[in-house]
């Protein structure tokens, strides 16, 4: 059965996607696929070059965005309630579709925004022909309720969404990308659709079109901006691709800063790709972030590597006491540091 990325990024998701329109259509052909859809973040703007690029090549193009949907009201502007939007994917099935789509995006800018721009089931339900729905990533309304627990929230919304676009116009999205996380919402939503009847569909969150294009995109920037040091954020548990990071940053900037945001449980495997030589020669690590990400990362740290330097400035989770910066630039100084923060790990 051949595959079709169903949920893709452009550079078009300004300051997140970076799968370049120009070169999206050659790597298509590459996995042998000859279709392919473009899901940017709450826009349109790149979807005439899209179809121009796609139509040249010989590629299906399949029209979508990744849509924000306001958890209440889009005229609703509270903050702290208002303010997290919730992600779905449409794809147009048609033309009616598109100028629905067209329509939704266009109302989010106007009438919804806050933060960004907003739609909700409302105007869903107005504007629903000729769409295609899919729940989304963990940043999906389903996802979420499944993450908090909520599992009987989770499968009312997936049949509410189901009861707007009709049946065989919603499905509820796998994705792997090695997140616990994502296993965990993987459960609940198998276990939606074994009770509904709602089809699934298994999508990769796409936002660079390999692996390596993440490094070699960073490096690029910093030498076109003049910088003469590198930081990048690692927020996945792919120790492989931070490695991968850490090696081509290396290659041109002395040291390399890697942050670790929120890795949780996750945080474990970061650096398990990470050799010996690349970790005293250029890598320094600023964790922040909440409790559990110290709890993950510093252990491992301590158990396996060496010679790095250390920031640890934290809120500390839920009790909110604050930690001063902390160094540590010796594998003796990290765990003295660590026994130092025992009573709050």
């Amino acid at each position: 059965m051949a595959f079709v990325h169903l949920h893709v990024h452009t550079e078009y998701s300004l300051l997140d996607g970076a799968c370049r329109i120009n070169k999206l259509m050659q790597r298509v052909k590459e996995l042998g696929q000859d279709a392919i859809a473009v899901t940017d973040h709450g826009v349109m703007y790149g979807v005439i070059d899209f179809y121009r690029a796609a139509k040249a090549a010989g590629i299906k193009p399949i029209i979508g965005c990744e849509v924000y949907v306001a958890p209440r009201r889009m005229q609703d502007r509270v903050h702290g309630v208002d303010n997290e939007a919730q992600h779905l994917v449409l794809l147009c099935e048609n033309e009616t579709g598109y100028r629905n789509l067209s329509y939704l995006v266009s109302r989010g800018f106007l009438d919804g925004f806050y933060v960004r721009p907003r739609i909700d089931l409302e105007l869903l339900r107005q504007h629903s022909e000729g769409l295609i729905a899919l729940s989304a990533c963990l940043a999906g309304a389903i996802p979420r309720r499944l993450r908090a627990g909520d599992y009987e929230g989770a499968k009312q919304y997936a049949l509410e969404l189901e009861e707007i676009f009709g049946k065989e116009h919603f499905y509820l999205e796998l994705q792997d990308h090695g997140l616990p996380e994502q296993r965990e919402v993987n459960r609940g939503i198998l276990k939606i659709s074994k009770e509904t009847g709602i089809p699934l569909v298994a999508t990769n969150d796409a936002h660079y079109l390999t692996r390596e294009d993440k490094a070699r995109e960073l490096v690029e920037e910093l030498r076109a901006d003049g910088c003469s040091a590198a930081a990048f954020q690692a927020d996945v548990a792919d120790g492989a691709a931070v490695a991968e990071m850490v090696r081509k940053l290396g290659e041109t900037f002395s040291p390399v800063e890697l942050v670790v945001n929120n890795a949780g449980v996750a945080g474990q495997s970061l650096f398990q790709d990470i050799t010996d030589e690349m970790w005293n020669r250029y890598l320094a690590v600023n964790l922040g972030g909440a409790r559990n990400t110290i709890k993950a990362v510093l252990p491992h740290m301590i158990s396996e590597k060496r010679g790095c330097i250390v920031n640890i400035s934290s809120i500390w989770g839920q009790r909110g006491a604050s930690c001063e910066v902390a160094y540590a630039c010796t594998k003796a100084g990290i765990i003295a540091l660590t026994r130092s923060l025992a009573m709050e790990l």
